[in-house]
């Protein structure tokens, strides 16, 4: 294996760098994820994601996929209303020509059902569909207890409300605040987090966009 030439590269951090406010982004790769995070099990989809328009097109293509990542939680019923939301503002957000969305449903329910006969082609479907987003800094406790910061998409809009700067009800887009996770406050010591290792069954990324069927 090739030795690494640390001078050539810039230490950088998981997340920030972004400044907190609306954005129209894109779907930069798609996966499902089963996982025990302290005995309770987990599913949901995650979707790496990255600024598509405007000054900022690009700004997270250097950080690791972790630190900019929607999560798509299904395993709980009281969250589905939500991913339903979110689900249709990718697909308003990419019509076809007849004004037609893109069908996220169907896509969602191939990426996360390998009995799906559209399973392989799905994680493919969403890469690069653009959606709406007002992205904030989230913080919490790195593994180490260490202050850690995630770059997230606080509330999903369709791409063309965030260009008109403006929701459905007229109401404007204005940025948020930073976001905390319960209970933590940077700076305060913390427990060391036991590593959790999420399984990845869906990544696929070499089919021909024309083999998609939604």
């Amino acid at each position: 294996m090739a030795r690494i030439n640390f001078n050539d590269v810039t230490e950088t951090t998981g997340g920030g760098g972004l400044p907190n406010g609306p954005y129209v982004l894109k779907v930069v790769s798609a996966s499902w994820q089963e996982r025990n995070s302290w005995g309770d099990e987990q599913t949901y989809a995650e979707l790496v994601f990255d600024v598509a328009e405007g000054p900022h097109a690009g700004a997270l293509a250097s950080r690791p996929d972790f630190a900019h990542t929607a999560r798509l939680d299904f395993g709980d019923p009281k969250r589905l209303g939500i991913l339903k939301h979110s689900l249709a503002c990718i697909g308003r957000s990419n019509a076809n020509a007849n004004g037609t969305p893109f069908d996220a449903e169907a896509a969602f329910n191939a990426l996360i059902d390998p009995s799906d006969p559209h399973h392989a082609v799905a994680a493919k479907a969403f890469e690069g569909k653009l959606f709406g987003g007002n992205v904030v800094q989230y913080h919490r406790p790195k593994k180490d207890g260490s202050d850690g910061t995630t770059t997230m998409v606080w509330t999903w809009y369709d791409a063309q409300e965030v260009r008109d700067g403006r929701d459905k009800k007229g109401r404007a887009i204005e940025p948020l605040e930073d976001k905390y996770k319960r209970g933590y406050t940077p700076g305060q010591a913390q427990q060391p987090m036991v590593a959790q290792v999420p399984q990845d069954f869906g990544q696929v990324s070499d089919i021909a966009s024309e083999d998609i069927p939604f």
